[in-house]
């Protein structure tokens, strides 16, 4: 059980696997005196092909089997050579997104079914990477009281190449497809879901907020990234988050704020 207790807050967002338990301690309890009935639950999935591709090449050269093998061809031409599922980084060079999801502890390496129903029933939204832009909107339709201006964003630390996109080699991407089958089958179900969200959502209505919400998006990175490298302070756009500042002090990206806070 969850033995500890965290500061007041609103949102919980970490690069950790998903766990019930902790789903539990922030839904089931009166929390600081919050009351969590209506917590929103959401995750992200991306396209196994060019996941593994990313994860390969992020950690090459400090973890097997990237360190072994440093050519990505290499490596998904036989896998099984370099890849041992008893290391610490075992799934993040197979089906990651099955270990981060928590699944895989939960139904093994053969009930799938299960998994994605358990992965239904746990998230109000699951957003797909290759549609970023159209997830956030229908996130921003779920939380009614949001507004655009509240899904501010930028992208970091993205990758250029082919490994940053899906390629057309069909050789490659069958072998991604059959290597990473668990987290292949999970990305295409909810994929298929969000689409089909997105028709219910009205695909003329959804380009037209997805534009709105990156002319937003670019006017702040257009703002914070254009600053000379010296010691300036831009406020942003107003918005849930209040006081929020972009400072750019000597080549460095930051984030500041004199009152940071979620309005409820």
């Amino acid at each position: 059980k969850v033995a500890f207790m965290l500061p007041p807050g609103n949102i919980i967002a970490h690069h950790a696997k998903y766990s019930t338990e902790m789903q539990d301690f922030f839904e089931n309890q009166n929390y600081h005196g919050i009351e969590n009935a209506d917590t929103f639950r959401f995750t992200i999935l991306r396209n196994p092909r060019t996941l593994l591709k990313s994860a390969y090449s992020y950690y090459s050269n400090q973890v097997p089997p990237a360190r072994s093998h440093f050519n990505f061809d290499n490596f998904i031409n036989s896998p099984e050579k370099s890849w041992t599922n008893d290391t610490e980084y075992a799934d993040i060079f197979r089906n990651g997104q099955k270990h981060d999801l928590g699944v895989k502890e939960l139904y093994g390496n053969d009930n799938i079914e299960e998994a994605i129903n358990f992965l239904e029933k746990s998230f109000d939204l699951i957003m797909i990477l290759e549609k970023f832009d159209e997830s956030i909107i229908l996130m921003k339709d779920h939380l009614t009281d949001w507004q655009l201006t509240d899904f501010l964003y930028m992208v970091k630390n993205q990758r250029s190449g082919s490994g940053s996109k899906s390629t057309d080699n069909l050789s490659e991407n069958r072998k991604i497809d059959k290597w990473a089958k668990d987290d292949t089958i999970i990305y295409h179900y909810f994929s298929k879901i969000l689409d089909q969200k997105i028709e219910n959502y009205g695909r003329a209505k959804m380009a037209e907020e997805v534009e709105k919400l990156r002319e937003i998006s670019k006017k702040v990175v257009d703002q914070c990234f254009t600053t000379p490298r010296t010691d300036q302070t831009k406020t942003l756009p107003a918005a849930r988050w209040t006081h929020f500042k972009c400072q750019v002090c000597r080549g460095t990206f930051l984030l500041t704020q004199s009152s940071l806070r979620l309005n409820s």
